[in-house]
């Protein structure tokens, strides 16, 4: 939070008050070994008055801002700073993946009325839930598709790649969806052919793992007191989400929540489109570092992407 008096008092609000209410709400403890990565505006105030997302030009006496902040292991943003180096380039801006992912695959409207996305990546699902505009809850869950390979790897005895081809073609997150007749070919270590194998084991396996996945996320939600009032419902993207029935089983376990999968549509070349699977992260950066060039505000201290403020709303409305 963060807060400044207007003098003189009911005078209109300027840039330079947005400004100085955001870097205060950024002043805060940080223990030594985190920094700083961002400080997204969710929300300004108005002598009291709410919900309000574009302050400048408006008349109040005490101007207020709630601000979603992120920090990050020094160490860790260290890293990712000298590994970018050794290609040549420089980091401008961190941004979180659960934030990229929604701008990425959540339209304007999920933004502001309320939805989650949860992209299930190779090891790690990352979480974001978005109201009003912006990012209000962000969690991330050290369970993604890779383990799911790596389950069917060793519980089937064969290699992660065999383990990966059974998973993409043959694999379902609902076990009961799948007819006890079917089977498919299994090349197991040690084997030099292939063996049948009831289908439905395969997909025994890979339900097991989608679900305790589906718990925790919906564990998430619910510990981010929004669960209840997500219009938008949830999102699913990420290569984990391509799993078959990955909908269905997400819709089972999160009671009276819409459950859908999205990809970020890509424009290439000669204007065709197409959907990439894994994509919301990479897509969702982009459309933030070219829309900052624009920034709204400008640098909150310093200079550069990494010190800028930007609001989500401004993100989602193409708005500078």
């Amino acid at each position: 939070m963060g807060f400044v008096p207007i003098y003189p008092r009911s005078r209109q609000i300027t840039r330079e008050d947005v400004l100085q209410v955001i870097n205060h709400s950024r002043q805060l403890v940080i223990p030594p070994d985190r920094e700083l990565i961002q400080a997204l505006p969710r929300e300004f105030k108005i002598d009291g008055q709410r919900g309000i997302q574009r302050p400048i030009g408006m008349n109040g006496s005490k101007l207020e801002v709630t601000t979603y902040i992120v920090t990050g292991q020094s160490t860790h943003i260290q890293n990712i700073e000298k590994a970018v180096a050794m290609s040549g380039r420089r980091v401008d801006q961190l941004l979180v993946s659960s934030i990229a992912s929604g701008l990425g695959v959540l339209s304007p409207d999920e933004i502001e009325l309320g939805a989650a996305v949860v992209d299930i990546g190779e090891g790690v699902t990352d979480i974001g839930i978005f109201q009003g505009g912006s990012i209000a809850y962000s969690a991330s869950i050290p369970v993604g598709g890779g383990l799911v390979t790596s389950d069917i790897s060793k519980l089937l005895r064969t290699s992660p790649e065999e383990a990966e081809r059974l998973k993409v073609f043959h694999g379902s997150a609902v076990s009961a969806a799948v007819d006890e007749r079917d089977s498919v070919d299994v090349t197991q270590l040690g084997h030099p052919s292939p063996r049948p194998l009831q289908r439905k084991v395969l997909c025994e396996i890979t339900e097991s793992r989608m679900r305790e996945l589906a718990v925790m996320v919906r564990q998430q939600i619910e510990k981010s007191a929004l669960y209840a009032v997500l219009p938008g419902g949830v999102v699913l993207t990420g290569g984990g989400s391509q799993i078959q029935d990955c909908e269905r089983l997400f819709s089972d376990v999160l009671k009276h929540l819409r459950v859908r999968r999205a990809e970020p549509k890509l424009y290439g070349g000669q204007g065709m489109e197409t959907d990439r699977s894994g994509l919301a992260v990479s897509a969702g950066m982009a459309r933030f570092a070219i829309q900052c060039f624009e920034d709204e505000l400008g640098p909150a201290a310093g200079g550069g992407l990494k010190a800028t403020i930007k609001s989500l709303f401004s993100l989602i409305s193409g708005k500078s």
